[in-house]
């Protein structure tokens, strides 16, 4: 087998390993039900509102991803630096859900920091967000990748909207 390329009898049947991680943070506690009788077409989908630092901190601090939480200098260069942020928001202006995603407009698109609300999850938001995004890149074709940042949670979440082991190409990261 050529150098650099996964070997096909090596990728878990679970596929719960998707990708290597790129992060150590705790999984997250269990999460909660969603809040009762929230509905999909309540939130208002947008891929050209870019959230302020502050609103994005506490997104990713009630989401468990306290490592952006804590350094918004960093989080404000991660949004303004991207290709594309999708965003999810309630009627009332509240911010539950963000995507991001890096690309060279040509060959590949690089979907980024999915991050819902734990109150808000299980009613389709973080698919709505990576599917706004694969649209907006589907003239690139298949070239997208989605590295699940965390738990299996975050791994059930890529399989569930349609990333999954490549037998193609490996994923090759640095864990500083």
């Amino acid at each position: 087998m050529a150098a650099g390329r996964r070997d096909p009898e090596r990728i878990p049947d679970d596929g719960v390993e998707i990708y290597p991680r790129t992060m150590t943070e705790e999984p997250s506690e269990e999460p909660p039900d969603p809040v009762p009788g929230l509905q999909l077409e309540a939130i208002e989908f947008s891929d050209d509102d870019v959230p302020g630092t502050k609103e994005l901190g506490d997104l990713h601090e009630r989401a468990g991803r306290a490592t952006l939480a804590a350094d918004p200098d960093r989080l404000a260069r991660a949004v303004d630096r991207s290709s594309l942020v999708v965003t999810a928001r309630l009627e009332d202006g509240t911010l539950v859900g963000v995507a991001r995603a890096l690309s060279d407009d040509a060959t590949v698109v690089h979907v980024e920091d999915v991050v819902v609300d734990p109150e808000h999850r299980r009613i389709g938001i973080g698919s709505v967000l990576v599917g706004r995004i694969l649209t907006h890149y589907a003239d690139l074709g298949r070239r997208a990748s989605l590295v699940p940042h965390g738990d299996e949670e975050a791994a059930a979440f890529a399989r569930a909207v349609g990333f999954g082991p490549s037998a193609d190409q490996d994923a090759v990261v640095a864990d500083p």
